[in-house]
């Protein structure tokens, strides 16, 4: 296929973020990216929540209600007889809540549960086990005041409901015990003439119901646990989900791309595990190299880069007859780009050499690979000087020739050979391919990367969905500001086309709909 017949894309038209990208775009990219954890930390707290609940021992809650006044002697009637009447202040009500609550009362209570005799010394505690009895006892007695009425409730919680309504009970009787006593010494103090009267005068309670055993839980119920959890996992999850994208500097999305290189990303290829096979060639598994037999770059991407190549011109101003595809993975996925791009473009009337550069990849072009007898790259620029039918392979039917890297002993040694001035040497034997492409080593490989963008009119960079980094790629253009400026495009690979993350990514969408309608006019 000649390259000037390929579509021209307007890639400066494409939709490139230039940093200014609102933050509940980013916030709402990351989200969608990592779901997982927005999901899997809510159904964790749900699954905590539910075992808890099921598992979690029983309460029981019984509650006695006590109605309290205070009577006192006033003056009524023209003959000075003094008469009881029922008189309730707020004050007086909050503190009979605390009498009911007080060590002598809870100690009454103890007393008559366990049967023991009534000590006159009721408030003394002497062992640090009495202490922490009385203040379990006391964590689990509730005194209330219900409203603005007289009405005083009185529960307590324990594991069994006889327990729990006996102790309610044992705590109303104790309570009931001392104001009658109370109101018997006030009696005994008084003249023998007044103390019938005031025999009823001062705090009386009277029971208006009695505690009995509860048929039901006293626990917080299971499904509000269980919703609580599950609303305070969801933000736990939410928050995770935007810290990891904070830390998380691998690159998801052509934005990213675009940011950090500073030129256009020109596809977005989806995972494809079925090799594509080309009309009229031989087996894909006996032609392809091994890491393009597992994954296939869509065409419109390679339609982008191609049109691109064409539509750019080198720094002397003619067109690009020499390109050099690389990446950052030790997988070096730059010899999938430049194995299909090369492909793509040759037809039998349009020479393209693809060109196994990469000393330090044993995956990359793998089939291609020096056998006895033959010849590869190094082996020419160290012997030869030029191109010869055993160093290169045609495929007749696409007119594709390739060039394997050849024998590698020592693949530091062998980059500096491929890119020392002996490679210049070749270049009339290159004149008689219309683009010879390059699959250059990753860019940790700097030396290499470095030394043959001085001998590349263009560089495309190929980065793996998830697994290229932000601060590596910026690190490395940083510090070979050559290959920086020699790059002019990018290729984004294996990207997980979630339909929700395109919706944020402007250009991830375009291109989706670039691919679809490519997909459709070809059939």
């Amino acid at each position: 296929m000649d390259v000037s017949s390929l579509p021209k894309t307007a890639v400066s038209s494409l939709p490139v973020s230039n940093g200014s990208t609102y933050d509940w775009q980013w916030m709402a990219r990351a989200l969608i990216e990592r779901l997982w954890v927005v999901f899997l930390i809510p159904a964790i707290f749900g699954v905590l929540a539910v075992t808890y609940v099921l598992v979690r021992p029983a309460t029981f809650q019984a509650t006695a209600t006590l109605d309290v006044v205070n009577l006192r002697l006033l003056p009524g009637g023209g003959s000075g007889v003094f008469l009881p009447e029922a008189q309730a202040l707020p004050t007086f009500l909050d503190t009979q809540q605390q009498i009911i609550g007080s060590t002598s009362i809870i100690i009454a209570a103890i007393e008559t549960l366990e049967g023991t005799a009534a000590d006159n010394e009721a408030d003394d505690v002497k062992t640090v086990s009495d202490i922490e009895e009385l203040e379990a006892f006391r964590q689990r007695l509730i005194v209330s005041r219900i409203g603005q009425s007289n009405l005083i409730n009185i529960s307590f919680l324990a594991d069994d409901p006889q327990t729990s309504a006996n102790t309610v009970n044992a705590v109303v009787d104790a309570y009931l015990a001392k104001l009658e006593r109370d109101r018997l010494e006030t009696a005994e103090a008084a003249s023998g003439w007044l103390q019938g009267q005031l025999r009823s005068v001062g705090p009386r309670a009277t029971v208006v119901s009695a505690a009995y055993p509860p048929i039901h839980k006293s626990n917080t119920r299971g499904l509000l646990i269980i919703a609580v959890a599950g609303v305070i996992g969801g933000f736990i999850g939410l928050f995770a989900a935007l810290i990891l994208s904070l830390f998380d500097t691998r690159i998801r999305n052509p934005e990213q791309l675009t940011n950090v290189i500073g030129q256009p990303c020109l596809g977005v290829g989806k995972t494809n595990y079925r090799a594509k096979k080309k009309a009229g060639t031989a087996d894909t598994k006996k032609e392809l190299p091994s890491t393009s037999a597992k994954v296939a770059v869509d065409d419109s991407a390679l339609f982008n880069v191609a049109s691109l190549i064409q539509s750019s011109t080198s720094e002397t101003g003619s067109r690009m007859r020499y390109v050099g595809v690389t990446s950052l993975q030790k997988e070096n996925c730059s010899a999938l780009v430049s194995e299909q791009l090369a492909r793509l473009i040759s037809t039998p009337d349009h020479k393209v050499l693809l060109v196994d550069a990469n000393a330090y990849g044993s995956a990359a072009l793998s089939e291609n690979r020096v056998t006895d007898g033959e010849r590869g790259l190094i082996d020419i620029i160290m012997d030869e000087g030029e191109l010869s039918e055993k160093a290169v392979k045609r495929e007749p039917d696409t007119g594709l020739s390739t060039i394997s890297i050849g024998t590698v002993k020592n693949s530091q040694r062998a980059g500096q050979l491929i890119w020392s001035d002996k490679l210049r040497e070749l270049k009339p034997s290159f004149r008689q391919y219309d683009l010879v492409i390059f699959n250059l080593p990753p860019l940790f490989a700097s030396t290499d990367v470095g030394a043959a963008s001085k001998y590349l009119d263009s560089i495309i960079f190929v980065a793996e969905w998830a697994k290229t980094s932000q601060t590596d790629l910026a690190t490395a253009l940083a510090l070979n500001p050559s290959i920086h400026k020699k790059i002019i495009g990018s290729v984004l690979i294996n990207a997980k086309e979630n339909p929700l993350i395109f919706l944020f990514s402007p250009v991830a969408n375009f291109l989706r709909k670039q691919r679809t309608f490519l997909s459709g006019a070809t059939k």
